[in-house]
């Protein structure tokens, strides 16, 4: 993990069931923090990660595996 918490840090690839049942899953746990969704429409991915309060939104799934404050990547 981080270091920063005991938290892990969860990437969403995917606005589909991504959005819809992942991040719901993780927002309910007090063990992850989301850190940002991707969708290849960059526009879709800024707005979601404002509707839901995420620190960082995506344009692509390289992206987010490319993020080094990462810790898993739900796909």
């Amino acid at each position: 993990m981080s270091g920063i918490s005991d938290k892990v840090n969860i990437g969403i690839i995917g606005m589909g069931f991504g959005e819809k049942v992942h991040l719901p899953a993780f927002l309910s746990s007090e063990k992850c923090r989301i850190l940002g969704i991707s969708s290849s429409n960059a526009d879709k991915s800024r707005a979601a990660a404002g509707k839901y309060g995420l620190p960082r939104s995506y344009s692509s799934w390289k992206e987010v595996v490319s993020d080094k404050e990462v810790d898993a990547v739900s796909i």
